[in-house]
């Protein structure tokens, strides 16, 4: 096992509460592990890397989450 047995019960109670069958999913939680929004790794531009992949990634699913009201 690679996740310790306590990551694991984490992990395996969370994939229960969010939807999904692909594989990887990526989303945003906010601190209470509620799910803001579901990241698309479909992304419109061009990335040189993965981790510029990501990064637009996440830019886009920040995006798309609902500003708090003040």
């Amino acid at each position: 096992m690679l996740q310790s047995p306590a990551l694991y019960a984490q992990n395996s109670a969370l994939s229960e509460r969010i939807p999904g069958v692909e594989f990887p999913r990526f989303y945003l939680l906010n601190a209470e592990g509620e799910v803001l929004t579901k990241i698309n790794m479909r992304v419109r531009r061009p990335a040189r890397n993965l981790n510029e992949l990501y990064t637009l990634a996440i830019e886009d699913g920040l995006a798309a989450v609902p500003k708090a009201k003040d």
